[in-house]
This record gives C-alpha cells, structure tokens and sequence, in this order.
C-alpha cells in the first residue's frame, strides 16, 4: 500500500501557517491580495524624505523584511499579483530614494517564474552579492552590476524559507521534501562560484518528520566556529510537534550538545537564533523564547505562552534587551540575560500586521500593527511601554517589516504598493503654535 505522504505534509503545513500565520515552507500557495489601490497623498504626521511605487503603476504586494547594503536598502516583493507583476527586487539610495543604476527596471525578471522568493540577504566581499532564495533554488546577484552570479537548484530536493550569512558566505538548509522522512542538512555555499559544503546532517527520531531550520554561528573561546539551530518535526500518527536546539562544532566537526524535551507543548519553529552577551543564544518557537548557554547548551530562562502563541514577528534583541509580540497583540520585554519580564503591554492593540521585524532606535521600539481596521506604524517606549504614537503614513498603511539606519535615524518600510523613508529625528512633526 502506498503511504499518503503528501496528505502529512498538508496536515503539518495547515498547522504551521495556522499557529504561524506564515506561508508554508516548500508550497507556493497564494495568499488573498490586497485590493489595487492609487497612490494619493494623505495627512501625515510623520516627516518623509522619500516615498517612491515598488511598481511603476502602484500595483499592490507583499513584502519581505528589507536589508541594508551599504549606502542602499533593499526590498523583495513576495507574490506574483498577476501577469506582468514578477517577483523580484527593489534597491534604493538610502537617501534619495533613487533606485541603483543596475536596478532601474521594475522588479521582476529575476527567478524562474514559478519559483516564489522566500528570503534576501546581503554579503560577498564589501556586501556586493544579494542571496535569494526559494524552496527550489539559491540565487546569487552582484547588486553592483545586477548579473546572475550562479544559481544552485536544489533539485530534487527542497529547501526552506530562511538563510543566513556565513562571513562572506551563505548557509542554507534542505532535504527531501518540506519534511524529511530520513534526513536534512546544512549547506555552506561559496559567494563567489555557488560551490556547495555540506556541513552536518541529522537524521529522523521517533518517526517525527523534520527539517533543519535555519543557523548562526559564533567562534568560541578556542577559536573553533560553532553552529547553533533548531529543528522542527512532527509525528502525524500521535499527532505531535517537536523543538530540538543543536550546537555543532565545524572546526572539529562534530556535535557539541543537542537539546531536546525543552518545550512543554507542542511546537514549531522557523526563526535563526540571536545571539546576545554572555556566551549565550536566544531560540525563538511557536509558542515560546527560550535562552541557553552556548557552551553547555543549559536552559538559562524560558518563557512559554500557552494556548497563545508567539506571533510571525520575530525576536529583537536590542541594547540588552528582548522583544517579542504574541498572535494576540501583546508586546514583551524581557532583560535579555535573565528573562525577567520588564514589562508587558496588554493594553495597546497591535495585532501583527501582517509579520516582519520590529527595530528600536534611541530607546524607542517601532514596530506595524493593525488597529480599528487600520495599520500603523507604532512607536512604543522601551522604558516603559507606553505607546507614544502611531501613524498610517503617506499611503495610510504601514505594514510589514522596518528596518533603521542608526546612524541617521532613517526608518525605511513600505505599504502595500510602495516604499518610504521616514526621519524618526523629525516625527511626529513638532506642532506649530
């Protein structure tokens, strides 16, 4: 008899994107689209120094958290809207908002048009090379000239969504399907020609189906490069999901400790980890933040939120401090090094809108959230908690994932058809009496 197979991975998938509120990891199911919308100015209180369409007709998308690249930020829409709308990639001068020379055209072009992009990073020599990635393939783009650099398909195999940074390299995971039934690896792949390094491979326990998710690395006190990473499985006949955290050691090439039966719940996961003071490592799942001690791989602190979850925002880790947002809309923070609680605010609604980082600059945190219908960029007091203000911005929504220049106070993010550049030094404007 056959095994129903793909009937699991829907099952898992359903799961994750319920709880998750993400796309699943190796589907390309399109999610419900924003209406078009024409670009008209509005009142604002925020002051921008730049506000340019991602399309040239101002068709609507979504977006994935933006990166910097030297004097530019860059932006990767998500979905294919409709014919003539490819995915691709929008890079702009941090300043004046022009696009760079190599990237003049309206994005698109980019990947194979059936493929979806799922993540962008920024390195390569002086982070000349754009990464992007899909469940299918790994594309590398000198974002100086826009050439293809190389592309590895993962074929037949699959890879998620996430990558990271590996000094002037990339790491990506993958396997045989969305999840494994056998194994998964983490992959190094050289910026320059795309050659690719397998690093370490797990394999299946206890008929939970996993995958790799997505790693860090740090050098430890013996100058030995460490790789630290969750994995996520599920046992479809129990009906069960499991986290493990993972540190292994590349240099002598072997496993340093692996965590396991930490979570109380059933969990998932799909966030790279943070790395914070102290030799320690803040791990992000479903339903819970977890801080361990890299060289032992000992709990520190754990904080489980149950039947709420956290939300598809992930953890900011930002001057000793952690933040994280729960599906619900409530915010937390946390001393990153012992887990007390320093403040929840319960009081201010600001459900996730839709995901995507939040960032902090002179002691405030800034984040999108929805509220009485409307989406808003918010600024919230890190001392306290309290909202200070919230703005819909020039289109009259701000959503998704920010990023801040912390040099200039420049926060950049985008709407549903556009992007921005808003002075966090000059908003709110100061009234005028």
């Amino acid at each position: 008899m056959l095994k129903q197979k793909p009937m699991k991975h829907i099952q898992y998938l359903l799961f994750l994107s319920m709880l998750l509120l993400l796309p699943c990891y190796a589907c390309d199911e399109e999610p419900l689209l924003p209406l078009p919308m024409v670009p008209s100015p509005t009142t604002t209180n925020l002051e921008i120094i730049w506000h340019v369409p991602f399309y040239s007709d101002s068709f609507p998308d979504f977006f994935w958290d933006p990166v910097f690249s030297n004097d530019y930020v860059i932006f990767t829409n998500r979905y294919e809207i409709e014919q003539g709308h490819e995915r691709g990639v929008g890079i702009y001068h941090k300043t004046t908002g022009k696009r760079h020379a190599a990237w003049q055209r309206d994005p698109g072009g980019i990947i194979d048009v059936e493929e979806w992009l799922r993540d962008c990073k920024v390195g390569g020599d002086n982070e000349n090379t754009i990464f992007l990635s899909t469940a299918k393939s790994l594309y590398a783009y000198n974002i100086y000239t826009g050439n293809l650099l190389w592309r590895h398909k993962h074929s037949p195999y699959f890879g998620p969504a996430r990558l990271s940074v590996f000094g002037k390299d990339v790491l990506h995971t993958y396997g045989p399907g969305a999840l494994s039934e056998s194994w998964y690896r983490i992959a190094k792949f050289d910026n320059v020609s795309g050659n690719k390094t397998d690093i370490v491979q797990l394999f299946i326990e206890n008929n939970y189906e996993f995958l790799i998710e997505t790693p860090i690395w740090t050098i430890n006190k013996d100058n030995d490069t460490l790789l630290l990473f969750l994995t996520s499985g599920w046992n479809f006949k129990i009906v069960d999901g499991k986290v493990n955290a993972y540190c292994y050691n590349m240099t002598k090439k072997k496993m340093l400790w692996e965590k396991k039966e930490f979570t109380k719940d059933r969990d998932a996961t799909k966030y790279t980890p943070i790395l914070i003071k102290n030799n320690k490592v803040i791990f992000q799942s479903m339903r819970a933040v977890h801080c361990m001690d890299i060289a032992s791989g000992e709990l520190v602190w754990q904080h489980e939120y149950i039947p709420d979850a956290i939300s598809s925002t992930p953890l900011l880790y930002y001057n000793g401090k952690l933040f994280s947002r729960t599906a619900k809309g409530f915010i937390y923070c946390y001393d990153a090094q012992s887990g007390q609680i320093l403040w929840s605010n319960v009081s201010v609604e600001a459900i996730p809108a839709p995901d995507g980082r939040m960032d902090a600059y002179k002691d405030k945190l800034y984040l999108t959230a929805s509220s009485g219908g409307y989406v808003y960029l918010y600024c919230i007091s890190i001392s306290t908690g309290e909202l200070l203000w919230k703005d819909k911005g020039p289109a009259e929504v701000i959503q998704g994932g920010i990023i801040i220049d912390q040099k200039t106070g420049y926060l950049y993010c985008h709407s549903d058809w556009s992007i921005m550049c808003i002075d966090l030094n000059e908003s709110p404007k100061k009234t005028v009496k």
